[in-house]
């Protein structure tokens, strides 16, 4: 599975089976399925991440992207309107988002929270796990 990042590489327990490279905010635009399965963006890029400048590419991507570490709702990434801080705060610690555009104009959500909403190394971890899980279900879904 390849993974391009925007940010840090996170720390993984599947690193024999994953792959990341790091890309850019301007590089979004022409991420293609065919060259990785999904995007990260990672926590320290998040308030770059949010309102109107990438929203449109967010969901437009044929590919899902997850928003890692997120204090903020999905909304302030994909709506435009919102900035990060006025962005509704969470209220069910979830720890990642995960957005897909699907080929037949649907959406797909994803939301991952941490196990007893504690963040460890390996509650960390186990939410990158379940990330793959789904990217793996949605690569399966297009090729099958």
């Amino acid at each position: 599975m390849k993974i391009s990042v925007v940010g840090e590489i996170p720390e993984i327990r599947e690193s024999e089976k994953i792959r990341f490279h790091t890309i850019a905010f301007d590089e979004l635009s022409n991420v293609e399925a065919k060259e990785t399965d999904a995007v990260f963006i990672m926590p320290e890029h998040l308030k770059e991440a949010a309102g109107h400048r990438f929203a449109e590419v967010y969901n437009s991507l044929k590919i899902p992207i997850f928003f890692i570490g997120s204090e903020k709702h999905l909304v302030a990434f994909t709506s435009g309107g919102l900035s990060y801080e006025d962005a509704y705060d969470l209220e069910n610690n979830e720890y990642a988002f995960g957005n897909l555009s699907t080929e037949n104009g649907e959406k797909r959500i994803w939301e991952f929270g941490l196990y007893n909403d504690e963040e460890t190394k390996a509650h960390v971890q186990r939410v990158y796990t379940r990330i793959f899980k789904a990217v793996e279900e949605i690569k399966i879904g297009k090729e099958g």
